[in-house]
């Protein structure tokens, strides 16, 4: 439990670094992150357990979980496939996830460089042109990406949510309607159906939250 609250502290900025926002620590925060959750354990009566910080890891999309795994003993495989499944599923499965990659998460990842990468060839590659373009990867990222890694990599402990409720998994079911409606957003060209902005924490920080791009003035 304390793993999965502390897993996004290393969005949290040093007094040396208050010229910063936010997202521009996103490449490092699991890492950071994890340095939190260590320093932390170490003062209280968890000390024992400090050295299960580093698996706030396997939150890492952008790595394989393997490695990070390899090793551990069952309890302490079991705490990362949790962490990393939880991870996934709270973002997928929220009501309002699309509207928080539209209004939010695109331009954290331009602030934060992730809207691009570099080629083999050395030359700067865009990934997401636009908000839409976000929303629109959606369904890639979750059949290339989300799914893959929860059924694979953290094998699958995302099926004892059924047991837990009943039978019925509410974060799936959530997590179907999103890319249901993802479909008839981008298929149908019904960007109206996007709701306003969702509230978050960083709404106010920075007027580069709210400058997200579109390619039409219908929304």
């Amino acid at each position: 439990m304390l793993l999965a609250l502390l897993h996004d502290t290393g969005f949290l900025r040093t007094t040396t670094e208050a010229s910063l926002h936010g997202p521009q620590l996103a490449a490092a925060h699991e890492s950071r992150s994890a340095a939190v959750a260590a320093d932390y354990l170490r003062s209280t009566a968890l000390a024992p357990h400090a050295q299960l910080a580093s698996l706030i890891l396997a939150t890492r999309v952008a790595a394989a979980p393997g490695s990070l795994l390899v090793g551990r003993d069952d309890a302490a495989i079991a705490i990362g496939r949790m962490l990393g499944s939880a991870d996934l599923l709270c973002q997928m499965a929220d009501r309002r996830y699309l509207e928080r990659c539209y209004h939010h998460l695109y331009p954290e990842l331009v602030i934060g460089g992730g809207d691009r990468c570099v080629a083999a060839d050395g030359r700067q590659k865009i990934l997401f042109c636009d908000a839409r373009d976000l929303v629109a990867h959606t369904p890639g990222f979750y059949a290339n990406v989300a799914r893959p890694r929860l059924e694979m990599d953290f094998g699958n402990v995302a099926r004892y949510l059924a047991a837990h409720f009943g039978g019925d998994d509410p974060y799936a079911r959530s997590t179907r309607d999103n890319l249901e409606r993802c479909a008839t957003i981008v298929g149908d060209d019904r960007w109206d159906l996007l709701d306003g902005p969702p509230m978050t924490t960083t709404r106010e920080l920075d007027p580069r939250y709210g400058a997200v791009p579109s390619s039409s003035g219908r929304h």
